[in-house]
């Protein structure tokens, strides 16, 4: 399943976003606490469908999203909500999936892998010196979302409690193959 372009971002009215009264929104890194904290202020009970838009919005928008939440409070609002996603024609994959990851020594593990190898190279490339391919067949459940607006990423979001006992292969990043 490649990406396509048949993606929205939600809508960013929604008064979780909102400063007090006025028209100020909250900053890009701070949606991912907004989220946290309506979805704990309410019980956990914010409508699934509100909630899969927030989560994608706040996903897309955070700089670092597993550095501004913990991963693990990302997986259970994830969890919750089902499978999130901004294109409306991705579905969650029946079948395990080779997926992607470019990033420093050490940082393997993290929450953000791509289905499209090349970008994931481009993230090696961003990390030099030392930049690492990662490799990982992710089963369907192990997949919390589907995210490719805006940063044309195909960027799959993965179940942090996966990643720490997934077999994930590395290679070192070849700058030719960055530039080529």
């Amino acid at each position: 399943m490649g990406c396509t372009n048949d993606c929205e971002m939600g809508s960013f009215d929604d008064p979780i976003w909102k400063v007090g009264n006025g028209p100020v929104t909250v900053g890009r890194n701070d949606m991912p606490l907004r989220v946290w904290d309506a979805f704990h202020s309410n019980g956990g009970l914010l409508d699934s469908r509100r909630l899969r838009t927030l989560l994608a919005d706040a996903w897309t928008m955070a700089e670092f999203p597993a550095v501004a939440l913990d991963p693990f409070d990302w997986e259970e609002m994830f969890r919750t909500a089902g499978w999130v996603t901004d294109c409306r024609r991705c579905r969650r994959p029946r079948q395990p999936k080779v997926l992607w990851r470019g990033c420093g020594p050490g940082a393997e593990r993290g929450m953000s892998w791509s289905g499209e190898r090349h970008i994931a190279v481009k993230f090696a490339g961003y990390r030099r010196p030392g930049g690492v391919l990662a490799r990982v067949v992710a089963p369907p459940e192990a997949m919390l979302g589907h995210i490719r607006h805006g940063r044309e990423e195909c960027e799959f979001i993965l179940d942090p409690s996966f990643l720490g006992v997934a077999e994930i292969t590395t290679e070192d990043w070849v700058r030719t193959e960055h530039l080529g």
